[in-house]
This record gives C-alpha cells, structure tokens and sequence, in this order.
C-alpha cells in the first residue's frame, strides 16, 4: 500500500489570524501576577468532560502484547458532512486526558471557519483505548468475567489505538481515504502513526499536523512510503 503525505497548505491558510491560543495560555504569557489570574490560569481547558458520542464495536481485537480483548467499545463523533467522493475526512486525535467531543476542548481549531473547518470537511474524533471516556478501558465490564477490568486491565499502545480507530474508519464509517491526521501531545503520535497503519486496516493518505506545547503548529516533513 502506497501512503502518500500531501501537503494540505490550504488547510491551515488564514488559520493564523482567527487561531488564538488558549485562555490559560494567553494569561500565563501576560505575566499576570495577581492570584485571581493565576487561578483562572490553571483552570482546567478541557471544561466538563463526559463520554458522549456513538459507539463502534470491534468484536474480537488483539493487542501488541498478545492478549485478545472483547467486544471492544469505541466511542466516536463525528461532525461536518462526508462529501460524494469520500475524500474529504479529517482525523483529530485527542491527547492522553481528552475525549470525543473535540468541538469542546479544541473549539479554536476544529469548528465552522476553524483550519479544521467543519463546513468544508468530515471531521472524525474516537477517544483511545483505555480510556474512561466510552472506549474500553479498566472501567469497562470484562466479559469473560462479569466483572471490571481494573488493574487486570492489559497493557496498550498508541498503534493498538491507532489500529482500533482505523477499524472504526473504514468499518464503522466506510472511509477509505483520509485526508489528513491532526492531533496535540499524545494525538499527534497517534496522528504520525496512522500514516504507518498497516495495509490491513485502512488504506490512508495523511497529512499529519501536530499541536506542539500549545503554543505553535509544526508540520511533519513530506513523507511517501511504500508499505508491504
């Protein structure tokens, strides 16, 4: 399978001017001193969290480290409609603390006139395995046991993630071409990974950006990868 990584210039122009950068970070960049500042500062930007969204099931998934976990949740939403070439789908990745409700916590990035315009393209967001945001994870009912997972949950790695979402992409969703891949902190070593996903999975053609420290948007070097 042939990976190509195209660059999606268009996709970030004018971004800069409408971008602003979290409140958090704005304050802490003033050098506000006095404490009510610095508590608004350190509010948390996720806000209220919850594990709203659809759910995919994976009936059977193995993972890097051998096991085999069951009836594998995935919660997802979607937003912004999929055009009639199928060729207009964006994956936001979240990081290690977030959720599928990226209009929520990625509001200046992801929205209508945002770089991830939601009037132009097909925006995908699942949260990550093992999460305790609607995907399997250690609260999710074993079912092998009838009971939690807990700390007998098994271990999982960005590609097991990646690997379970690519199944969501083409499965659940009948996507076949991704245009690009977009993700902050952990997101974006999920989003660098999917243009390494195996020929198995889904066929994607990535452009990966990545939301670096929160402060400034690096974009990866060209990649074009032929993949057995």
């Amino acid at each position: 399978m042939l990976v190509r990584a195209r660059t999606l210039a268009a996709l970030v122009a004018g971004a800069s001017g409408r971008h602003r950068l979290p409140g958090s970070i704005r304050r802490l960049a003033s050098g506000s001193s006095n404490s009510e500042s610095q508590a608004q500062s350190m509010q948390d930007e996720y806000g209220s969290m919850d594990d709203a969204g659809e759910t995919f099931i994976v009936p059977s998934f193995e993972l890097e480290v051998g096991s085999t976990l069951r009836d594998v949740a995935v919660r997802y939403q979607t937003f912004g409609k999929l055009n009639k070439h199928q060729n207009n789908t964006i994956v936001v990745c979240h990081a290690l603390t977030g959720n599928a409700a990226v209009q929520s916590w990625w509001p200046t990035m992801v929205g209508p006139g945002r770089a991830v315009d939601t009037d132009r393209y097909f925006v995908v967001c699942a949260n990550v395995l093992g999460s305790c945001y609607g995907t399997t994870g250690p609260s999710t009912i074993d079912p092998s046991t009838g009971r939690r997972y807990g700390a007998a949950f098994p271990h999982v790695t960005i590609r097991d993630t990646v690997r379970l979402h690519a199944q969501l992409i083409k499965q659940g969703l009948g996507v076949d071409e991704v245009l690009c891949a977009i993700g902050g902190s952990m997101g974006g070593m999920q989003a660098r990974s999917l243009t390494l996903s195996p020929s198995n999975t889904v066929c994607l053609y990535a452009h990966v950006y990545t939301y670096t420290h929160v402060l400034s948007i690096s974009l990866s070097r060209s990649l074009s990868l032929s993949l057995s």
